[in-house]
């Protein structure tokens, strides 16, 4: 159970500060699929971030399964998200000079994953593991940084815009593994998204708006199959 209470975040702006995060409370559930919709600068990255640990708040806590992370230092927070969370965002952050393989190593690593070659498989990316980032397309690359997130094991996997860089055909393909394999494992997915299509994809839809919640709303799931694009 992921528990928002009171949560405040500014950033400078002159003389009056910016609320990017105004009063956020909020409870996700384990082995939720929760989208949290918005327009741009509604502080929707902003909340993720700080539901993962990434950015620190003003004040306000953030309890996963009982503890507050508002409260851990640095190291503890580092052992925190190491143990809890992965991550895939829009942009890759793939390490260069590795190959596939060894990207998807790195996150397997961190958990002591040593069956993670499934993994690549079932993201379709068997025969090409010994290829570096460069030579693959966009839709591959993120299949990399899909695989390498899975293969930490998470409890909750976090998701800024994973398909935003995309075309429709990869997307689908991305969103489709992301959904099954959540099914299959059972961890909790939150991502972040301006697609009111992919939406109705979740369990539960947050909307935000001008640094607050402005409501949440239980959904019956549609396929990728069903939803637009």
């Amino acid at each position: 159970m992921l528990k928002i209470k009171n949560l405040f975040k500014e950033y400078e702006n002159g003389e009056n500060p910016l609320a990017v995060l105004n009063d956020i409370s909020l409870e996700i559930k384990d082995g939720e699929f929760i989208v949290v919709l918005g327009p741009s600068g509604s502080g929707k990255s902003t909340l993720l971030n700080a539901m993962s640990g990434l950015t620190a708040v003003k004040s306000g806590t953030i309890e996963n399964d009982g503890v507050d992370i508002t409260k851990l230092n640095q190291s503890e927070l580092t052992l925190f998200r190491r143990k809890y969370t992965a991550f895939v965002f829009q942009s890759y952050y793939l390490m260069p000079v590795l190959t596939v393989k060894q990207n998807i190593k790195m996150g397997a690593n961190l958990a002591g994953n040593k069956d993670y070659e499934e993994i690549i498989a079932h993201v379709g990316l068997k025969g090409k593991e010994n290829r570096l980032p460069a030579e693959l397309s966009g839709g591959e690359r993120q299949r990399v940084s899909l695989a390498r997130a899975l293969a930490k094991r998470p409890k909750i996997l976090f998701c800024d815009e994973p398909t935003g860089a995309l075309d429709e055909a990869t997307g689908r393909k991305i969103l489709k593994y992301l959904i099954d394999n959540q099914k299959r494992e059972g961890y909790t997915m939150i991502m972040v998204t301006h697609n009111e299509n992919i939406a109705l994809l979740a369990d539960k839809i947050i909307r935000m708006n001008s640094g607050k919640i402005v409501g949440v709303f239980p959904n019956r799931p549609q396929t990728v199959e069903e939803i637009g694009w």
